[in-house]
């Protein structure tokens, strides 16, 4: 069973906390959000009429994903970029769990700037970055191949809220030809 206290509010938000026998904790959360209390510590002594109890709530940072372009050729020199972006203050540095999966072959179809791997990894948001770009470059073949794609996607963490997209793709397409005769047709 829970401990939990009931506890009532009034028309300006304040709560009335009943019946309280015992030293209590007091707790705020909401998610996107880190809760600080300010002026008092926890416990609070039964018996204690303590107004102002009040904590100060800081919100998490965003973060988001896109592709940009989102297909590469095969054979193409340029790269495209997972690019990161993060909200709030960038003073302190800030670690993103990712998880890189897809039908590309990560060190066979393409290559990345960042030491990611097959799975669960971290990259990070140095001080005062607020973007982080990954470079995808295709690795150029003479495998006839579908079009494969290359995912990143950002991973749930306490320490920042995933924004809208939370994921991207890379399609890598094909530029070997098939084998099949080319057929032209003109007008006479």
């Amino acid at each position: 069973g829970c401990a939990c206290l009931l506890s009532y509010t009034d028309s300006e938000g304040s709560y009335i906390i009943p019946g309280v026998t015992a030293d209590t904790e007091l707790s705020a959360e909401k998610y996107g959000f880190t809760f600080a209390n300010i002026a008092w510590t926890n416990p609070i002594a039964a018996g204690t009429d303590m107004l102002r109890a009040d904590f100060v709530a800081t919100a998490l940072p965003f973060v988001t994903i896109a592709a940009a372009p989102d297909t590469v050729p095969e054979n193409s020199s340029a790269p495209a970029y997972f690019v990161l972006k993060r909200t709030g203050d960038t003073a302190t540095n800030l670690l993103v769990n990712v998880y890189l999966t897809g039908s590309a072959i990560l060190g066979r179809d393409y290559h990345l700037n960042a030491d990611l791997g097959t799975g669960t990894n971290t990259l990070e948001f140095p001080p005062g970055v607020d973007t982080v770009e990954v470079a995808l470059t295709p690795t150029n073949d003479t495998v006839v191949e579908v079009v494969e794609s290359a995912t990143l996607a950002v991973l749930e963490d306490g320490t920042y809220v995933i924004g809208s997209l939370g994921q991207a793709s890379v399609k890598i397409l094909d530029d070997d030809s098939q084998g099949l005769p080319v057929v032209s047709v003109a007008a006479s």
